[in-house]
């Protein structure tokens, strides 16, 4: 047991030169007061421990957290240099793509289109042949001699 830092044979030795002081009479109210005097010390130094433990946890916390805003800030920065690659990246992208429309728009200026070649062979049937009838054809009516030459 050890209270204080003093050990049990160091109270001992305490309590024998206080009942000499202060007498048999005095002395278990001076014991009550040195208790409670004791157990009040005792009872601030917990209070004061577990303010100082709720101070370091606190601390840790705010380091924490701005251990944790330094690297939100380093990722932003990350980001808007990735922005500014990508913009300019794609405005190169947006330029060569104008420069190839031109290029074509220029192309297509120059050379008019070639002409339908046609061939002398074309005829109607040819032609017919190709297209899809539009309506179906009506059957002929079926022929009949002329009613002299079924006299004779």
């Amino acid at each position: 047991m050890d209270i204080l830092g003093i050990g049990f044979p160091e109270l001992i030795l305490i309590f024998i030169i206080a009942l000499m002081v202060f007498g048999p009479r005095r002395l278990p109210e001076i014991a009550a007061k040195v208790g409670k005097t004791v157990a009040d010390l005792r009872n601030m130094s917990s209070g004061l421990l577990t303010e100082w433990q709720r101070e370091i946890a606190v601390a840790t916390r705010v380091e924490e957290l701005e251990k944790t805003r330094q690297e939100l800030d380093q990722i932003k920065q990350d980001l808007k240099q990735t922005q500014g690659e990508l913009a300019a990246e794609a405005s190169d992208q947006v330029k060569e793509l104008k420069e190839t429309r031109k290029e074509l728009e220029e192309a297509t200026q120059q050379s008019p289109p070639a002409p339908k070649e046609t061939s002398a062979d074309t005829s109607p049937q040819v032609e017919n042949a190709i297209k899809p009838p539009s309506a179906p054809p009506h059957p002929a009516p079926p022929a009949t001699p002329p009613a002299e030459a079924v006299s004779e």
